[in-house]
């Protein structure tokens, strides 16, 4: 091997190895974070996060070393290897014909402020409403529903309506402060028995329960709608499109969105 050329790739090694053990580290760590109680170990969510990040980077450093013939390609390998159940997991799969032949949609509606806060409430509600009778499902469950009238009774009544399935029930997000302005929604073709909040530490009911009579027998539906993350538009934006790598943006958002994030996982967790 031409010595200037041997020089290259030693360097070039002693550049890489090291970089990939760190990589390797921290798919690692995303990887077990699922182990982890968020309470008492705060930042390991914040590893999971970004695991098909951390992936990818393996992955690729796996391809560099191979290509420079070194030998702890074989742990990135096996690394790789052991983790990819997991990375199935961020793979949409086809799940029709599973199970019963009954069809759920979920939605979390957003106060029926529309993308951009266009339109009003109603021709909101309207609109979604009509989706839902096009969609056909058996079950719905809403998110962050919001009466447009003041009267939630009545709103939820005249939404069920347009969705043409007839049953439904509700709990409001805020037990203690009386408000009902923003409900869990569950609607459903079939008569529910008995229903209920899904109660909370943090004083917020996180979801509703129906007891539902189908023809297939008597089953319980959960909506669940855990705690924002709260993030702006700007951060939103970072995270989607990778921006918060860039050395500017850590500096300037780190902190402030990490704090959102390990708090808001504590909070998911209790």
């Amino acid at each position: 091997m031409n010595p200037i050329t041997g020089l290259i790739r030693k360097s070039v090694i002693t550049l890489t190895v090291p970089l990939s053990l760190v990589i390797a580290i921290l798919l690692a760590l995303s990887a077990t974070a699922q182990f982890f109680n968020p309470i008492q170990a705060e930042l390991m969510p914040l590893f999971g996060l970004f695991f098909p990040v951390f992936f990818i980077l393996t992955f690729i450093s796996l391809i560099a070393l191979i290509l420079l013939s070194n030998r702890f390609a074989f742990v990135l390998l096996f690394l790789l290897v052991t983790v990819t159940p997991l990375a199935l997991f961020y793979v949409g799969r086809n799940q029709a014909g599973i199970g019963n032949s009954n069809t759920l949609l979920t939605m979390n509606v957003h106060g029926f402020r529309g993308h951009g806060n266009s339109g009003s409430m109603l021709e909101n509600a309207s609109n979604i409403a009509e989706l839902i009778k096009s969609s056909n499902p058996d079950f719905v469950c809403l998110q962050e529903f919001r009466s447009w009238t003041g009267d939630i009774v009545s709103d939820i009544e005249t939404f069920a309506g347009l969705t043409g399935l007839n049953h439904f029930s509700h709990s409001i997000y805020w037990p203690k402060g009386g408000r009902a302005s923003d409900i869990h929604l569950i609607i459903s073709r079939y008569p529910i028995l008995k229903y209920g909040p899904v109660n909370a530490r943090t004083g917020r009911n996180l979801g509703h329960f129906a007891d539902i009579d189908s023809p297939e027998g008597l089953f319980r539906l959960v909506s669940v709608h855990l705690v924002s993350f709260s993030l702006d538009k700007t951060e939103i934006n970072m995270l989607g499109q990778g921006e918060i790598m860039d050395r500017e943006n850590v500096r300037k958002y780190a902190p402030r969105l990490s704090g959102k994030l390990t708090n808001t996982f504590r909070i998911r967790a209790m």
